[in-house]
């Protein structure tokens, strides 16, 4: 899916911080740390570019985002979803047993996971 067209579904414009770190993410293969304050936009400004480097027509992980707590690995989970850019995520966190994760991901077959330290 075009990057414009999910844009616009959204309703937003880009703030500076989602520019530059989209800018940092497509045009690097470095890890990339964003570091905002609360409101901000973080969550589009990782994801928007994250969605155009993956392929939704593959059935496998193409990308692990590691963020600080359960909540986000949810909330990411879920704009992925909501943002409807035909790619599958899921949040991996602590609390609940391995084996229930390992066969929920065989089955949504994600590209990409939120995973909790």
């Amino acid at each position: 899916m075009k990057i414009n067209k999910v844009i616009e579904k959204l309703g937003i414009e880009l703030n500076l911080m989602q520019e530059a770190t989209s800018e940092a993410i497509l045009r690097s293969n470095k890890d990339v740390i964003v570091l905002s304050p609360t409101g901000s936009g973080k969550t589009y400004a990782y994801l928007l570019p994250l969605i155009q480097l993956l392929d939704s027509t593959k059935d496998e992980v193409q990308a692990v985002v590691l963020v600080p707590g359960r909540e986000l690995a949810k909330q990411s989970a879920n704009v992925i979803q909501d943002m409807k850019a035909g790619l599958k995520a899921m949040p991996l966190y602590g609390g609940r047993p391995t084996m229930d994760e390992h066969r929920e991901m065989r089955n949504v077959k994600p590209q990409i996971l939120f995973a909790t330290p």
